[in-house]
Order: C-alpha cells, then sequence, then structure tokens
C-alpha cells in the first residue's frame, strides 16, 4: 500500500536522504524522479550495499557520482 502523499527523492539526493526518508516514514524502497518522470527506484536493501561497500553517508551532494543516488533504472514495460 502507498502512503500519500508519495514520497519519492531527486537524482540528487544524497544516500543518506534516502535512509532518512525510507526511515521516518516506514518505507522499503523510494521512487527516483526526475522532472517529474520516473527514472528508477532505490531500495534500502541498496542503502544497505552502498553503505557496507564504504561509501558511508555524505553530508550532502549534488552529483550521482558524489555520492547521490545510483538508483536503479525503472523497468521497461512488458509488451505481451
Amino acid at each position: 500500500m502507498t502512503h500519500m502523499p508519495l514520497k519519492t527523492l531527486g537524482l540528487d539526493a544524497n544516500i543518506g536522504a534516502a535512509l532518512h526518508v525510507m526511515l521516518e516514514n516506514g518505507l522499503h524502497q523510494l521512487p527516483i524522479v526526475q522532472n517529474g518522470a520516473l527514472v528508477g527506484m532505490v531500495s534500502r536493501a541498496d542503502v544497505m550495499r552502498r553503505m557496507q561497500s564504504g561509501a558511508g553517508l555524505p553530508e550532502r551532494s549534488s552529483r550521482q557520482t558524489e555520492g547521490g543516488i545510483a538508483a536503479r533504472p525503472k523497468a521497461a514495460p512488458s509488451h505481451g
């Protein structure tokens, strides 16, 4: 069940922001949006893998390559 309003993050959000939103709202995954369009999803497992890899929780980042969320691309729609 989705909590309304839907919680989302932008591509510029860092992994700490993702963890904070998930914990504060009891969520296991978050949609990642850019210009109002879904571009990927990040899960608690993604956050934990990132932390275990030694990336830690950066304070603030404006670029994906500097600690931003590496969102998994959304699945392509099935045609069948």
